[in-house]
């Protein structure tokens, strides 16, 4: 993961455009590629519950059934090539790109304990994958047939997800039930002394629509969460990786937390979090502010690694303690399964006080490094 996010001594690196100062946002064009950038990503995850059951189903003392879900498209540039940088465009052959977008979908299915996941590449030369506003205004982003679409011209949202393969399929659409954040200053999340990234996010999403598991149809509705990011390079020399959480809590407010993991452990003081309340007000928090204390483990049987699925979040000053533990151990990607990296990417569940109330919800959590 670290080298494809990029080392700050890296000649090539310095080529691109870096993330140094707060910059105004424009959209619908940040929802689109930067092409001066090396690395960024547009990324969903969502908790979802199967809509009400029939009378018939309820006297068969038949539980309403619980998914998660992940989709995340990056954008990979090959080289600082200014010209097509800057110009966005590709001379020469239709084939010709200097992009490989590569795709992770997952699929969990939390009752029976089994995680779908899937992992594809493209290049956007032929318009085999991109982000872009169509002629009609729609705003689209896509790998091949796995595709995200605006309903309205001109915007995001409300949007259509659409992600179909032989196993399994997300047939979603997301609209905005809380305002958009930036994240860090003013949108530039600062990752370590050297290195940032533009970061803003749509914290809570209403979802709807309908997921297939082999050949099992269940119409759901529940919550999903949308991060967009770009940068050229995140991770320092004495920095291993990172534990990144986004909670949606049943008193309305979200919480997004994640810590940058030093070598020797230590949380680094560049770790921060965002809290915002049922009508979308934002506070930030530093590192100093809160404290992640892992309660559990699980040790991968595909690659060895041990990745912590429980922790507590406690947030002082706010009288926040949370409990969070994670709804299925083994969701896992791994190199070994057969993907690209090794990190861990799944649902949590939440339960613990705030402001001395029973306060519980659902999320999710990325844990890159552990390996």
């Amino acid at each position: 993961m670290k080298g494809v996010l990029g080392e700050t001594d890296s000649v090539q690196n310095s080529l691109f455009k870096q993330v140094l100062e707060p910059r105004q946002f424009h959209f619908p064009q940040d929802h689109l590629a930067h092409q001066a950038y090396k690395t960024e990503w547009w990324y969903f995850t969502g908790n979802l519950a199967e809509d009400d059951l029939e009378k018939n189903d309820l006297k068969k003392n038949k539980r309403k059934a619980k998914f998660s879900y992940q989709f995340t498209l990056f954008r990979f540039a090959l080289r600082p090539d200014r010209v097509i940088l800057e110009n966005a465009s590709s001379p020469g052959s239709q084939w010709h790109t200097n992009n490989i977008y590569m795709a992770h979908v997952a699929l969990t299915d939390i009752q029976q304990q089994q995680v779908h996941q899937q992992e594809r590449f493209s290049r956007d030369g032929l318009k085999l994958a991109g982000a872009e506003i169509k002629e009609d205004g729609v705003v689209q982003f896509w790998l091949n047939d796995w595709q995200v679409k605006s309903l309205q011209a001109h915007q995001l949202f409300p949007l259509q997800l659409d992600i179909n393969n032989d196993q399994f399929a997300l047939n979603l659409q997301l609209d905005v039930d809380k305002p958009m954040v930036l994240q860090g200053n003013h949108g530039l999340s600062q990752k370590n002394s050297k290195n940032a990234s533009y970061y803003y996010s749509y914290t809570r999403l209403k979802s709807e629509g309908n997921i297939r598991i082999n050949k099992n149809l269940y119409q759901v509705s529940g919550k999903s969460w949308f991060d967009r990011e770009w940068s050229t390079s995140s991770l320092s020399d004495d920095q291993t990786g990172w534990d990144w959480f986004a909670l949606h809590l049943d008193d309305g407010s979200d919480l997004m937390i994640y810590q940058m993991r030093k070598k020797d452990g230590i949380k680094d003081t560049y770790s921060s979090g965002l809290l915002i309340d049922a009508q979308g007000e934002t506070q930030s928090l530093a590192a100093h502010q809160f404290q992640l204390e892992i309660k559990d483990f699980w040790i991968s049987p595909v690659s060895g690694i041990r990745y912590p699925i429980k922790w507590e979040i406690l947030i002082p000053d706010n009288n926040i303690n949370l409990s969070v533990s994670s709804t299925v151990k083994a969701q896992e990607w791994s190199k070994k399964g057969g993907f690209s990296f090794n990190y861990w990417e799944g649902s949590i569940n939440v339960k613990g006080l705030k402001n001395k109330q029973a306060v519980s919800g659902t999320g999710y959590l990325e844990m890159t490094g552990y390996d």
